[in-house]
C-alpha cells in the first residue's frame, strides 16, 4: 500500500480463543525476519499475525503463508521476557531459512512459542510437518529463535532464555524411517 495509508498507531490486541488472530492490513508488531529467495521475492515474518509475508522488492504484495495459524500472536495471552512475566512469547513466525537445493523447495521456519520447527512447501506454502516440542532434552526447543541450514540439508537451530545452546538435526531418507 501506498505509505500514506500506512497506519502508526498501535494495532489493537485480541482477545484469543484459540482461532487465528483478526486480518490486519498493516505490518503487526513483532516483525522477526525478512529473507530473499532465489527469485528476488521479500519474505517477511509476522510473529503478530503468525503470517510471512511476500512480497516484490519494489513493495508489491504478492501472497500470505500461515503458519500455526491458531497460535495466540498478540494481546493478554501473550507474556515477554522473564523475570517480568511467567506467558510465554506469541506468534510462531521468529526465524525462516530456505533449504539449499536449487528449487528451494522447503522453508523452515522456528516457531519459539509452540517449540517447534515447521516444514512448508515453498511454492504453495503448505504445512509438510514439524519437528521438535518443548524441554530441554535433545530434539526439543525451549525458545528457539534462530534456524539455519547447509548445503548437505542439515538444519541448526538456536534458543535463547534458558537454553541456550545449538542443535544440529540431520536429515533421514524416507525409506531409513520404514525399515523396522
Amino acid at each position: 500500500m501506498p505509505l500514506g495509508e500506512i497506519s502508526n498507531d498501535a494495532i489493537p490486541p485480541y482477545l484469543w480463543t484459540g482461532a487465528p488472530p483478526p486480518e490486519e492490513k498493516n505490518f503487526v508488531p513483532d516483525l522477526h525476519f525478512v529473507e530473499f529467495d532465489k527469485d528476488g521475492l521479500v519474505y517477511i515474518g509476522e510473529g503478530g499475525q503468525d503470517r510471512i509475508s511476500i512480497y516484490t522488492k519494489q513493495g508489491k504484495w504478492i501472497k500470505d503463508y500461515s503458519v500455526s495459524p491458531n497460535t495466540p500472536s498478540r494481546g493478554p495471552d501473550c507474556g515477554g521476557l522473564p523475570p517480568n512475566t511467567k506467558m510465554p512469547p506469541c506468534g510462531t513466525t521468529y526465524k525462516m531459512v530456505f533449504s539449499k537445493d536449487p528449487q528451494q523447495k522447503y522453508m523452515y521456519v522456528a516457531d519459539e512459542t509452540n517449540n517447534k520447527v515447521w516444514i512448508l512447501d515453498h511454492a504453495m506454502g503448505k504445512t509438510l510437518g514439524s519437528f521438535g516440542s518443548n524441554g530441554k532434552y535433545a530434539g526439543q526447543f525451549h525458545w528457539i529463535n534462530a534456524i539455519g541450514t547447509d548445503t548437505r540439508g542439515n538444519i541448526y537451530t538456536g534458543e535463547v532464555e534458558q537454553a541456550k545452546r545449538i542443535q544440529k538435526f540431520v536429515p533421514v531418507p524416507a525409506w531409513r524411517t520404514s525399515i523396522q
